[in-house]
């Protein structure tokens, strides 16, 4: 049995005793010297790197049915995508936005196939209840049937920081609700889960007594000198 490959391309690891070389030009032939099969194999040089030893037997049975690379009951992929854009510390909370997702966009369609005179009752109440709440840019009961996860991950408050120019990344964002230096109205508020209603935008503050709120009126020369610090 005799086997050629360029000498600059593969490379050949086997049993040295097993196996002769011999070079000729830019070919490489191998010839066996036993009628037994040989355990060899080619692996390119760009291969050569530190690899996971081999696996026990007991680790093998153990792992038989498990792919470390693909997993089929999870969508990974959109979950570390939206996780690490937004700044989600819970996970729950990603599952939570994709159920309601589809809840509402099934909803939209349920009530798209009704009659007139149904439709516009409840396409009222759908529309007004998402308005309100910052899910959709218009009253149509075309936005509804498009809302996505993206749509409540805009209303997070730590996302609405950063649209306030209240702080520059969504890192320190989170960081400082979960701190306690934000409160919306006359709420203080340190859970990033929250999602902030179109209604109450404008009313996302400094708590009075954060050090960092003094440290901003301070940046911008607006201390009051008898504020309590």
């Amino acid at each position: 049995m005799e086997l050629s490959c360029p000498t600059n391309a593969l490379r050949v690891v086997t049993l040295p005793h097993l196996v002769h070389f011999s070079s000729h030009s830019h070919t490489l032939s191998i010839f066996l010297l036993t009628p037994t099969p040989c355990p060899f194999y080619f692996s390119h040089p760009s291969f050569n790197q530190p690899q996971m030893r081999q696996l026990k037997y007991h680790e093998q049975r153990l792992l038989r049915k498990t792919n470390f690379l693909e997993w089929r009951n999870t969508d990974t992929k959109n979950e570390h995508h939206y996780i690490s854009r937004y700044y989600i510390t819970r996970r729950e909370d990603y599952y939570t936005y994709r159920k309601l997702a589809r809840i509402i966009r099934t909803l939209a369609e349920s009530i798209a196939s009704m009659p007139d005179a149904q439709k516009e009752k409840y396409t009222t109440i759908l529309v007004n209840r998402l308005y309100s709440h910052g899910l959709i840019a218009n009253r149509k009961l075309v936005e509804c049937a498009k809302i996505k996860i993206e749509n409540f991950c805009e209303r997070r408050l730590p996302v609405l920081l950063k649209r306030n120019r209240m702080i520059e990344n969504l890192r320190d964002a989170v960081k400082f609700v979960e701190q306690g230096h934000v409160r919306v109205g006359n709420t203080r508020v340190n859970n990033c889960s929250v999602l902030v209603s179109r209604g109450m935008d404008n009313f996302i503050e400094w708590m009075d007594g954060s050090k960092l709120r003094r440290r901003i009126r301070e940046f911008n020369d607006e201390v009051d000198d008898y504020e309590v610090s």
